[in-house]
């Protein structure tokens, strides 16, 4: 739990939360205490989320990312076709 409190990936309310399921899953397992079926969604959402952050969230940023890659090597072309034109033209003497 310590490293991910650490870690600059996790935001603290994700590894607050996982604190707090530690414990829980603590006392279910030494003390034998059950807990509510609310309390276990609330859990499996909190680890949803952290899963999605994770995962999700990179891959999305991933795809954004080369997008913008894509958008400006087709840019760059676009540019570099252009003014191979425009030299080409000069070179002949065209105005």
């Amino acid at each position: 739990m310590e490293k991910l409190k650490d870690s600059p990936n996790i935001p603290d309310s994700i590894s607050d939360g996982l604190n707090g399921l530690k414990f829980i899953g603590d006392d279910a397992a030494h003390r034998l205490n059950a807990t509510d079926k609310h309390t276990l969604s609330l859990l499996i959402d909190l680890l949803e989320s952290l899963l999605t952050h994770l995962y999700e969230a990179r891959i999305d940023l991933e795809r954004k990312a080369e997008v913008v890659r894509e958008t400006h090597n087709k840019q760059t072309r676009r540019c570099f076709g252009r003014y191979m034109d425009e030299k080409i033209i000069r070179s002949r003497g065209v105005t």
